[in-house]
């Protein structure tokens, strides 16, 4: 049976591999990491149940920010699909106003105008949420952005805290050398004075 020290590893390259894709329009390949992604997701999900309390509550912190990513990608997928869909509309519609508008006979047909001003409007209304997708996607990247510059924060200030340590474990190894030498020194004076005494 998957273990979650197994599975998690996977999962995070599936998270990885779709953020790295999610700038750009939705591919087969993109579409079957975001599937395996959502899948790991529900079978870590199921194994965190089993674990103990205080276990539960670490994995839930790590698959917390695999889950932002898969929700994320889900959304670009979504808008992607919307705006589509209200480009084949727009198209439909527009081949559907050039159809009409041959068959206009000279004297007019308010009709056939009426059909189109309504037409346009949901035209327009169409290219407004094709445009409000768009701000949405921007919002995104500009969130993925911002964690991202928060991740290299963490990672400078971890860089800090290990140079920090290391030049302390110097100072303590040769601290702990001459603590070392007064010792032997010490013991070696110490047997020297026992020495003339006993003399």
């Amino acid at each position: 049976m998957t273990t979650l020290s197994e599975l998690f590893p996977r999962a995070r390259r599936l998270a990885y591999e779709t953020r790295q894709q999610s700038g750009s329009f939705p591919t087969p390949s993109f579409l079957t990491t975001l599937k395996s992604l959502e899948a790991d997701l529900d079978t870590l999900d199921t194994l965190v149940a089993k674990e103990s309390a205080s276990g539960r509550q670490i994995w839930k912190r790590k698959l917390h920010g695999l889950k932002e990513d898969a929700a994320a990608a889900r959304r670009v997928v979504e808008r992607h699909g919307r705006a589509s869909d209200a480009g084949a509309a727009h198209r439909r519609e527009r081949d559907e106003l050039l159809h009409r508008r041959r068959r206009v006979t000279d004297g007019g047909d308010v009709g056939n105008l009426v059909d189109e001003g309504a037409s346009l409007g949901r035209s327009l209304n169409e290219v407004t949420d094709m445009l409000e997708s768009g701000k949405g996607s921007l919002g995104e990247l500009k969130a993925q952005r911002k964690r991202m510059t928060g991740v290299q924060g963490a990672l400078a200030d971890m860089a800090d805290t290990l140079g920090i340590s290391s030049s302390v474990m110097r100072i303590v190894q040769r601290r702990d050398v001459t603590d070392r030498y007064i010792v032997y020194g010490g013991m070696a004076l110490t047997l020297i004075v026992m020495y003339l005494c006993w003399r």
